[in-house]
């Protein structure tokens, strides 16, 4: 069973945008998500993201906080321009954030 939300009396499929820089976290969460019906696509830098958030339309996004030399809370901005209705979520694995 796909995993769904429901909206206005109408269900809708769940897909996750994962953007992460280090690429065997991301397919970690993919498989992990996945594994939960959720559909899912990965993006390992930011102009993959752009073209993903066209073509894959998330209905949330989960962003790395640091992704190379893009700061996620930039790209989380960026995002939100594109659909300002869509969840982005920041993770990050450093402590001191």
């Amino acid at each position: 069973m796909e995993s769904q939300l429901e909206s206005a009396g109408q269900k809708i499929s769940v897909k996750v945008l994962i953007i992460d820089d280090e690429v065997a976290l991301g397919e970690m969460l993919q498989d992990i998500l996945e594994t939960y019906d959720f559909k899912t696509a990965f993006a390992e830098n930011a102009d993959q993201a752009l073209q993903l958030m066209e073509s894959f339309k998330p209905t949330v996004t989960l962003c790395d906080f640091k992704l190379g030399e893009v700061n996620g809370l930039d790209r989380s901005q960026s995002l939100k321009k594109l659909d300002g209705e869509m969840p982005v979520i920041l993770m990050t694995a450093y402590p001191s954030l």
